[in-house]
C-alpha cells in the first residue's frame, strides 16, 4: 500500500542542509528489515526526495540534469500497541492496485507515534 502527502500541505524533512519533501509512505509486512535478526509485522517508508538543480562536475565531469531527485527514505518498525487512528483509517482503506485515493482525517505526523 502507497499513500501520498495531501495536496498542498508541506512535508519536510531536513538532512544536513537539504530540506526534503515527503513524496509517499508505504508499507511492508512482514518488515523488510530486522533488529538482532528478529522481523516486525509491518516497515513504514516514508520517502522524501529533494530536486536538485544543475550541478557541474569537477573538471568538466558530468552534470546532474535538472530536475533530477535524490532520496532519503525515514524506516519505522511498526510492532502491535495502542491504536493509531490515522494508520488505522489508511489500512482499512488500503487496496491492491497503484491509483491514488483519498483518506480524510489522516495526520503524517501521527504515523509515526
Amino acid at each position: 500500500m502507497k499513500a501520498e502527502p495531501p495536496r498542498g500541505q508541506d512535508c519536510l524533512m531536513s538532512v544536513g542542509d537539504a530540506t526534503c519533501q515527503l513524496e509517499d509512505n508505504h508499507w511492508h509486512t512482514p518488515s523488510e528489515h530486522t533488529v538482532g535478526g528478529v522481523a516486525f509485522p509491518m516497515e513504514q517508508h516514508l520517502k522524501y526526495a529533494r530536486t536538485l538543480g544543475e550541478v557541474e562536475g569537477e573538471g568538466g565531469g558530468d552534470a546532474n540534469a535538472a530536475g533530477a531527485k535524490e532520496y532519503a527514505v525515514l524506516a519505522v518498525l511498526v510492532h502491535p500497541g495502542d491504536a493509531n487512528g490515522s494508520l488505522d483509517r489508511l489500512l482499512e482503506s488500503a487496496r491492491r492496485n497503484e491509483d491514488p485515493w483519498d483518506v480524510p482525517d489522516v495526520e503524517t505526523d501521527t504515523l509515526l507515534s
